[in-house]
Parts: structure tokens; sequence; C-alpha cells
């Protein structure tokens, strides 16, 4: 789990540094939301090249992904001019996707050698890192610090995490389901499973990134607040996704996993329509924390639902599959939004989001009945 918060301090450190990251790159809104789109040149080729090696070993991916993660970091942190920073972010995209892929397997081996319900309480720990890193740094700023000492810092987390995971590497442990888990991903994966769910965790990345990505320069450029401010916006909707995250886990005790995501996404509605709406930026904050309690549990059920399906050598090309069509939402949002909020102003930017979340909570009672059909179809045949 450390290795979640890793790429959560990471990540949170971009949030708060964007302003400072476009203000090198020497565009405007919609030229560096279309800047930002290498990210994704760089996320999809790595994400289906780990899918394919998870099918032979998993044990040394993940230290292997975090110690490129750590390489794009330093070469943010040195970066001085447009070339050198495109560069940067296109090793961040391709260590960040391979990264998630990594960690979503290595979870999933946890918890099929008997730990359950451990997605939620996993990817809780990238927004927990966040919502540290991201005030600091904005403070950091505030102070004078550059993205030179910010992104080194990011680097040496990363660096020790892949320490840490090679020194706790295992092989992967046999399935006790093996054959079940194999015949039901073959059955669901036929009437568009995979693509279901990938849609969904796609749509809960767009309103992810767009809060990561737009909410300091929204708070700072908008309404007008401090750089120490507006970096408390990417750090209020962390801890909104870190507590929907603990909040799942809990309840997933007690409640259908499915069911309980599609009814925490639909606040992700108000809560964006809040943040277009608001006048200052402290009910905008209230706005990002309410909006990260919605969307948190999104893509940890995603991934549950897809690794509980598929098993094996399965499971890897499964999860890079739902990982790069998640990563498409991740990665479009910058630059989609940036062009939205040039020719129509923020609040347009996140209406987009609560239009999301409608459709989150249609696709997700789609994907329930989807597996409600396919459960019934199984218990006739037996």
């Amino acid at each position: 789990m450390f290795a979640y918060g890793a790429t959560g301090v990471f990540w949170g450190a971009f949030a708060a540094a964007t302003p400072a990251i476009m203000h090198l790159s020497g565009l405007d809104t919609a030229g560096f939301g279309l800047l930002l789109i290498v990210m994704t040149a760089g996320a999809v080729p790595a994400m289906i090249v780990i899918g394919q090696i998870a099918k032979r070993f998993t044990h040394g991916i993940l230290p292997a992904c975090l110690s490129v993660f750590a390489l794009a970091a330093l070469a943010l942190s040195q970066s001085s001019d447009l070339t050198g920073l495109t560069i940067a972010l296109f090793l961040a995209g391709a260590a960040s996707g391979a990264s998630d892929v990594a960690m979503n397997m290595r979870v999933s081996d946890i918890e099929r050698s008997g730990v359950t319900r451990l997605f939620n309480r996993a990817h809780a720990m990238f927004p927990l890192a966040f919502v540290v890193a991201s005030p600091i740094v904005g403070m950091a700023r505030e102070n004078g610090l550059g993205i030179a000492p910010i992104f080194l810092g990011a680097c040496a987390v990363l660096a020790a995490a892949a320490l840490l995971a090679a020194l706790t590497a295992t092989g992967p442990r046999p399935s006790t389901r093996l054959d079940t888990a194999t015949r039901s991903s073959r059955s669901v994966r036929a009437h568009g499973f995979l693509l279901l769910a990938g849609i969904i965790a796609a749509f809960g990345a767009f309103q992810e990134m767009a809060v990561q990505t737009w909410s300091a320069v929204f708070m700072e450029s908008a309404l007008l607040a401090s750089a120490g401010l507006g970096g408390l916006a990417p750090a209020a909707f962390t801890a909104g996704l870190s507590a929907g995250r603990f909040t799942a886990y809990v309840l997933e005790r007690s409640f259908e996993a499915l069911g309980l995501t599609l009814s925490m996404s639909a606040l992700g509605i108000v809560a964006f329509a809040i943040v277009a709406a608001s006048p200052n930026p402290l009910l905008a904050l209230l706005g990002f924390a309410l909006a990260g309690v919605a969307v948190g549990p999104i893509e940890p059920t995603v991934y549950r639902t897809v690794t509980e399906r598929a098993a094996g050598r399965q499971r890897g090309t499964a999860l890079s599959a739902v990982t790069m069509v998640a990563y498409i939402g991740y990665l479009s949002s910058p630059p989609l939004l940036g062009a939205i909020a040039q020719r129509f102003g923020y609040p347009a930017l996140w209406l987009v989001g609560a239009g999301l979340a409608v459709c989150v909570v249609v696709l997700m009672g789609v994907l329930r009945r989807t597996l409600w059909r396919h459960a019934a179809c199984q218990a006739g045949k037996k």
C-alpha cells in the first residue's frame, strides 16, 4: 500500500504545482491542456506491455514501474523549457499507467491469498498521501519554492517505494477459484463486461483528473484565491476520495459493493454543481470535498469486480484493458476541459463533471443488471 501512497505524493505535488508548470510551458489554458495529452501517449502503450508481461509473472513488475516513475519525477524536476517538460510528462504518463496496473495486480494477488475487500483500503492510501502533499506544495510555492525541489522530493519517495516493493515482492499464489472464475470471465466478457467496466472507470477517472488538474487553477484564476488556498482545493477533493474509499471499505461488509458505489457516486451530481455555482473559495472547497466522497469508490469497486471474474493469466490482461480505458478518462480530461474552460468558462467545466456523475449512476446500474443476469444464467445451468 506504500506504493499507492508514493504515487499519491507525486500527483499531489503535481496538482498543486500545476499553475507553475503551466507558466513554465508558456502556453495558455487550452494549449496547456493539449500538452498534457502527451501523458496519454506514454500511458497507453505502457499499460498494454504490462498487461502482456503480467501473463508470465507479477512479482518484479511493481518495483520496475515505480523506478521508472521516480526517473520521470527526476526529469520533471530538471525541466527548464517546453521540450524537456514534454519528455518528462510523457515518462510520467507511461510510468503512472504501468504502475497502476502493477499495483492492482499486487492487490489482486493479496486478496486471492485470503485478504478480502482490500481494493478500497489500498486505493485510499493514494488520496491520503495526495492530501498531505498538495497543501504542503501549495504553501511551499507561496513561499517561493520552485519546481525542481518539489519533484526531487517526489522522486525520492517513489524510489523508496520501489525499493520496498522489491524487498517485499513474492510470486503469485495459485487461486483455488481458477476454473470457476475463468468460466465466469469468458462468459461475462462475451457480454461486453470489460468494456462497460472500463467506461465506468474512465468516467470516474475523468472527474478525478478534472479536479486534480484544474481546481488549483480555478481557485487562483476565477475565485482569486492565494496559492496556498488554491493548493487546498485538490487537497479537499482527495480528502473526500480517501473518506469515500474508507467508507465504502467499511460498508461493504453490510451492503453489496456495486449498489453502494452507485449510491455514493450520485452525490457527485450535487457536488460538482456546487463548485460550478460557487461565488467564493470556501464554498468551492466544500463542493470539491463532497465530489471526492462521490468519486472515491468508483475505480476500486470496478477493479475488484474485474479481478473477481478473471483468473490466472487472464487477470493481467483484464486489468490492463480496464485500466487503459480508465486512463483515457484520466488523460483526456485535461485537454478537453481546458478547451471547455477557455471557450465557456470554468463553471461549464464543473457542469461536465456533474453530467458524468449522472452517466456513472446509469452505467453502474447497467453493470449490476448485467452481472445479475449472468449469475441467474449460471444458476440455471447448474
